[in-house]
């Protein structure tokens, strides 16, 4: 600090450093190279809990854990870094340095799903214990192997003191909640519960990032069908991101808005693809608990009921569905939540119909978009979806990209996991002001008790300095 009287050299403070907490990228490095000799135990947890196969896990839950670590190496000394800007106050108040950092939020308590409880679970935890804070995971009653898993290995490798497994019933986790024992929550599931955890933590101001429920649109553009060989494979990549794991993903595409053109055609190639490889039915893994079932029967029993619709069911062994809504204005954007593999196709006549339906639906984690090429005024239309992230191109595989902002969107859900917003979400920012007051002019604007009485001889005088400061000094 400098007095009235001092020198105008000032010297900002230097010795802020990141803060403690946050590990150094060396450990991710460590982390990582202990966690790689558990890879199969951790995949075949996974393959027990879920019923997918070793390679989809391979793919789907075990890679994206890879790509994290790669992220969080890369890009951690960026976000530890601290930050020096100078104030935007005006110059005659004097001038005030600001040091800038993040720290953590302090006791994260992750509360799991069952869908990825690996992939999706093991990144959470890397990305809090990367902001610095302590873990506490609550995993999903079915996935319990998983959790197990996690027991077992993660204490021993990140520490006792940054990650242990909370083996509790919900109403004592709510309790804990509401009396402020965590700092921080991620909570996994479905819009309802999502509700009755941010009741509780706005009982004690405690931040929750929620990822509730998803029925995300597939946007087609007549440009992604106008050809037999674009519309097979358009249609084989969207029964996939259906398909896989049932249909029990948030991001599955569960309404597919089709130009009117296509709309016929496209409603017979889902028909004619699953009928020409039945088999694939049965390696898919069943719907996982009894609440699922039923929030999809209620789901189907909803689309059937639809005016203009038409049903049809591949296999009678598995649950999928497929619904043909023949208009979209006969499409209600306000759908229940659904976690099976049923969809809806929906022809539309104008594309900024669609992305209106879109935008009025209550769910928004990644919508998709598929076309070869748009108009500057179709692309316009575009951005105009609200939702964090749009998927250009492909179906589900984007959400384990450690590098891509992931969150949902009204009833989706609220805040960012990934990416450096998600370090950021994780943390809190920490500033340190330090203040050099002028010489001259800054005696007389300095707050003191003293200066109180003065001041309305001195504003005056200081508007004038502003419009002319020679004219000011001769007065």
């Amino acid at each position: 600090m400098h007095s009235d009287d001092s020198p105008a050299k000032f010297t900002p403070v230097k010795s802020l450093k990141s803060h403690p907490s946050i590990p150094s990228s060396s450990a991710f490095k460590t982390w990582q190279s202990q966690l790689s000799d558990f890879a199969d135990e951790f995949i075949n947890a996974v393959c027990q809990d879920t019923g997918r196969s070793y390679e989809e896990s391979y793919l789907y839950d075990w890679l994206p854990i890879e790509s994290t670590f790669d992220f969080l190496r890369d890009n951690l000394a960026e976000f530890a870094e601290p930050k020096f800007s100078e104030t935007a106050m005006p110059w005659i108040l004097g001038r005030r340095d600001i040091q800038k950092r993040r720290i953590p939020l302090g006791k994260v308590l992750i509360v799991g799903t069952w869908n990825f409880p690996l992939s999706l679970h093991l990144n959470q935890i890397l990305f809090s214990i990367a902001a610095g804070n302590q873990v506490t995971f609550k995993g999903s009653p079915f996935a319990t192997t998983v959790t197990k898993v996690f027991e077992k290995h993660l204490p021993k490798i990140f520490g006792e003191d940054k990650f242990t497994v909370w083996h509790a019933e919900n109403e004592e986790v709510i309790k804990s909640l509401e009396d402020g024992e965590y700092q921080g929550l991620i909570f996994t599931g479905g819009s309802s519960a999502a509700k009755i955890y941010a009741k509780a933590c706005a009982q004690s101001f405690t931040k929750c990032i929620l990822e509730a429920s998803g029925s995300e649109p597939a946007l087609i553009h007549p440009s992604a069908c106008n050809s037999d060989k674009k519309r097979n494979d358009l249609v084989d990549h969207l029964l996939w991101g259906l398909l896989h794991f049932t249909g029990q993903t948030c991001v599955a595409p569960r309404f597919w808005l089709v130009p009117r053109d296509e709309a016929e055609k496209i409603w017979k190639e889902i028909q004619s693809v699953l009928e020409n490889d039945p088999k694939l039915f049965s390696e898919r893994a069943p719907l996982r608990h009894d609440g699922v079932k039923q929030e999809y029967g209620a789901w189907c029993d909803w689309a059937l009921a639809l005016p203009h619709s038409e049903a049809y069911e591949p296999n009678a062994e598995h649950p999928a569905k497929f619904f043909y809504v023949k208009n979209l204005s006969d499409l209600p954007a306000n759908s229940p939540s659904s976690f099976g593999p049923g969809a809806i196709i929906a022809a539309y006549d104008e594309w900024d119909d669609a992305v209106h339906w879109i935008n009025a639906s209550p769910w928004s984690l990644m919508p998709q978009c598929y076309y070869d090429s748009l108009s500057q005024e179709e692309w316009n239309s575009l951005q105009k979806i609200r939702a964090t992230s749009i998927s250009l191109g492909e179906s589900i595989v984007a959400v384990g990209d450690a590098g891509l902002p992931f969150g949902g969107q009204r009833q989706s859900g609220t805040g960012i996991t990934h990416g450096m917003e998600g370090l950021e979400e994780l943390s809190q920012i920490q500033c340190f002001v330090e203040v050099e007051t002028r010489p001259g002019l800054g005696k007389y604007t300095r707050p003191t008790w003293t200066n109180l009485k003065n001041l309305h001889k001195q504003v005056p005088l200081l508007k004038n300095v502003k419009k002319n400061p020679l004219t000011a000094l001769f007065k």
